[in-house]
C-alpha cells in the first residue's frame, strides 16, 4: 500500500501539461516506426501522439499503447478471456513499472524486478551526482525505484 503513495508525485509530475488524444488511432492495426528513440507514423515527420488499440478475434480488447510526442507512456495487453496479461508504464522512454498477470487474473511477481529496481537506483544516482545535479529527476527515479523494490 505504501508503494502506491510513492507513485503519486510521479503521476502529478508526468501528467501535467500533457495534451494528447486517448481516442484510438484508425486504423488500429497501425505499425509505428521508431526513429532516434521516438515513434512516428510511417512517412510522417512529426512524432506520434495517441492511442493504438487491438482486439482479439472474440471482440475483447487485446492490446493498448498510449503515446505522447513520440514517447510511449503505457502499454497493456489482455488474455483472450478478458483478464489482464501485462502492463508497462514508461517515463522518458524507460520502463518504470511492469506488472504481469496469469490467465486467471492473479498478479505475478516478476523475477527481474530486482534488476529493474537496481537500474532505476543507478539512474537516480547519476542524476544526483551530475554537475550540476538534476535533483528533480534524481528524486523522481529514486521514488520509482522504491515503488518497484
Amino acid at each position: 500500500m505504501w508503494r502506491f503513495f510513492l507513485l503519486i508525485p510521479l503521476w502529478f509530475y508526468c501528467g501535467c501539461d500533457e495534451n494528447f488524444s486517448t481516442e484510438p488511432t484508425v486504423p488500429s492495426n497501425l505499425v509505428l516506426e521508431q526513429r532516434e528513440g521516438l515513434y512516428f507514423k510511417p512517412k510522417e515527420t512529426s512524432p506520434f501522439s495517441g492511442t493504438i488499440l487491438r482486439k482479439h478475434k472474440n471482440g475483447r480488447q487485446s492490446f493498448e499503447a498510449v503515446y505522447s510526442n513520440g514517447l510511449k507512456l503505457l502499454q497493456r495487453s489482455w488474455h483472450n478471456n478478458g483478464m489482464p496479461s501485462d502492463e508497462y508504464r514508461f517515463h522518458e522512454g524507460h520502463i518504470v513499472v511492469r506488472r504481469d498477470w496469469d490467465h486467471t487474473g492473479k498478479l505475478q511477481t516478476w523475477r527481474k524486478l530486482e534488476l529493474l529496481t537496481q537500474e532505476q537506483f543507478v539512474r537516480a544516482a547519476q542524476y544526483a551526482t551530475n554537475k550540476p545535479p538534476d535533483l528533480q529527476r534524481a528524486y523522481l527515479w529514486f521514488h520509482i525505484a522504491a515503488a518497484n523494490g
